[in-house]
């Protein structure tokens, strides 16, 4: 039977979904779900609700894996027991910490083992800051739990530690792995990071995937 995988996120989530559908399901070794909704995240749940959402996924798809990858719109005041919190106070990263630990509290209760990918660096330094606040949080509570792991996509992507639009794709290439928006991944470079994250399950749960040698990176 295929590992069943479900991919989770925001519009970032929906680029890295589709090449991990991409490079999982041409293993024939995986089944992969992608349901990221773009402009979501975890502070908005007026906009969107994922602890909802996920438990009606884990009761449809039921999967083995669950794939995270959020956090671009989160850079927003959270309500935290009814009082507002603005971004980087500590209410707010206490708050916010909770609910990443509901969401992989209640994937986890359904038996799914739960990889969070770190956000990427961005152009805007601002927003940067915003987003490694976020990965600081999401590393330190997938900790916590049994059977998560987290994956830095700043290592795959920028392993120079500083932003860059261009890089080596899956082939070797030299090209193009973000948007002009200085926030998205192009298609080569959603590959790349695809492919990082099954690397680091294959070597924390010993899976075996057998990922292509040379997988392509799809355009839609």
């Amino acid at each position: 039977m295929p590992l069943r995988v479900l991919e989770i996120g925001d519009s970032l989530g929906i680029d890295l979904g589709d090449q991990l559908k991409s490079q999982l399901d041409a293993t024939g070794m995986a089944r992969t779900t992608v349901a990221s909704v773009g402009d979501s995240g975890l502070s908005n749940t007026t906009y969107f609700d994922w602890p909802g959402h996920l438990a009606g996924l884990l009761n449809t798809d039921r999967p083995q894996i669950v794939v995270v990858f959020m956090g671009a719109n989160d850079d927003q005041g959270l309500y935290v027991n009814g009082i507002a919190s603005a971004p980087g106070t500590l209410t707010w990263v206490e708050g916010y910490a909770q609910r990443v630990d509901e969401l992989v509290r209640e994937a986890r209760s359904s038996g799914a083992r739960v990889v969070w990918v770190g956000m990427p660096l961005m152009a805007n330094l601002d927003l940067d800051a915003a987003m490694q606040r976020e990965n600081t949080i999401y590393e330190r509570e997938t900790e916590s739990f049994s059977a998560t792991l987290y994956v830095s996509s700043i290592s795959a992507l920028d392993a120079s530690g500083v932003y860059e639009t261009n890089g080596e794709d899956t082939s070797g290439g030299h090209v193009a792995l973000r948007t002009p928006d200085g926030v998205h991944l192009t298609p080569a470079g959603a590959g790349v990071l695809a492919r990082a994250v099954i690397k680091a399950v294959d070597q924390q749960w010993d899976l075996t995937l057998g990922i292509p040698t040379v997988p392509e990176p799809t355009t839609n």
